[in-house]
């Protein structure tokens, strides 16, 4: 009888420069394993957030993974990463002020499920960008595409997506400094609420809800004295 041996090939792994990546001479033995649906299983480990966290370049790499049709027809070469969230919350992951026509597309590491695709933000640019809300230490495959046949350089940004202002006099679409979200003022004047009842005309005033109008209580007899404001419920008491 014949004895059939197990070979076991470790797939190269070309890293391109990283911020944050791990340079990796060959696969890990844990993304060594049957064939999934994304066909060959390498990739390389990145981490936390940055402008760019990677930069790299699909020029020679493999066609290995194809974005939805739903999404685009972009049949180029392309590199994927493994990125772990560094906190529950929304990222932002795009290839912005890259040169290379990229398409997006991100998949739970674990489960496979397509979370994200797009090619192009915007009619004007070549650049892509998905946003998800993750879980704590949840793991991603991201997969960064090419239009063109021969590929070319970007670079991959996470950030977070900085959508979560902490005043309602502050704009809902911030951005993100490298440390922290930082959000413009909305326009004076803009409706709010200062949470005082007793103010009858809330507006924005540089990024703060200032109350204005104040109710003003009369006395509602001459056997009565002017009464106070209740900021919990805009009543006059009648002292």
């Amino acid at each position: 009888m014949k004895r059939l041996h197990a070979v076991l090939f470790l797939t190269p792994v070309f890293v391109w420069g990283a911020c944050g990546a791990e340079s990796e001479s060959e696969v890990p033995d844990d993304v060594l394993g049957m064939s999934d649906e994304f066909g060959s299983l390498a990739w390389t480990q990145i981490a936390g957030t940055g402008q760019p966290v990677i930069q790299g370049s699909t020029a020679g790499a493999a066609n290995e993974y194809a974005p939805p049709s739903s999404c685009s027809d972009g049949v180029g070469p392309d590199l994927s990463y493994r990125w772990t969230a560094p906190s529950a919350g929304a990222f932002t992951f795009d290839t912005v002020g890259s040169p290379l026509d990229t398409v997006l597309h991100i998949y739970d590491f674990s489960s496979t499920t397509l979370l994200g695709c797009n090619d192009d933000i915007a009619s004007n640019t070549y650049a892509s960008r998905v946003t998800l809300n993750v879980t704590a230490s949840q793991e991603l495959r991201i997969v960064v595409d090419s239009h063109a046949a021969n590929g070319g350089s970007f670079g991959l940004n996470i950030a977070p997506a900085c959508t979560t202002p902490p005043s309602q006099c502050l704009a809902q679409q911030g951005t993100w400094n490298g440390s922290a979200c930082t959000y413009p003022a909305k326009p004076n004047g803009s409706a709010c609420d200062d949470g005082n009842a007793c103010t009858q005309t809330d507006t924005c005033q540089s990024g703060t809800c200032t109350g204005g109008n104040p109710r003003v209580c009369t006395a509602q007899s001459q056997c009565h004295n002017a009464g106070t404001c209740n900021p919990s419920t805009g009543t006059c008491s009648n002292p």
